[in-house]
């Protein structure tokens, strides 16, 4: 796995920064937010829904018992090394996290669920952040995480 992609988060749940370290190549994406003040909608309600993008560094949306959603599209650049994308979630302190990988049809290609309320062992890769290691390609490149209780 050459490739880190850490998602670096101020205070809550975003800002998301897409790095590439390999070939001194960097990768940055947009970030979408949704707040789900229902709660209980599932993958394919929420990408229905209007998303906001937010400027990386003004996403601040505190702690929160809100259900959260974020979006973003993984670069070209990434998905044509056919090695899974590491994506690092630098905020250990939420309860319940989400992660999904979308196809272009909206389907659920891969899921994870953990979070600080839930045993450790449920973190697919032991870090104190929480890191998911994708297999993405050019069909499936879209990553929605889900949070509750930041």
């Amino acid at each position: 796995m050459r490739w880190l992609i850490p998602v670096l988060l101020a205070f809550t749940f975003l800002p998301f920064i897409l790095l590439g370290k390999f070939s001194g190549s960097e990768f940055y994406t947009d970030v979408s937010h949704y707040a789900d003040g229902v709660g209980n909608r599932t993958v394919q309600q929420v990408l229905q829904k209007q998303w906001h993008t937010d400027v990386v560094s003004n996403i601040n949306i505190g702690f929160s018992d809100q259900s959260h959603w974020f979006y973003f599209e993984l670069p070209d650049g990434l998905l044509q090394l056919n090695e899974p994308v590491i994506v690092e979630i630098d905020f250990p302190t939420i309860d319940y996290l989400s992660l999904y990988l979308i196809d272009q049809n909206d389907r659920v290609v891969e899921r994870y669920h953990t979070g600080a309320a839930l045993p450790f062992n449920t973190r697919p890769i032991w870090s104190e952040n929480f890191v998911f290691a994708l297999r993405a390609d050019a069909h499936a490149n879209r990553v929605l995480p889900h949070s509750i209780k930041l």
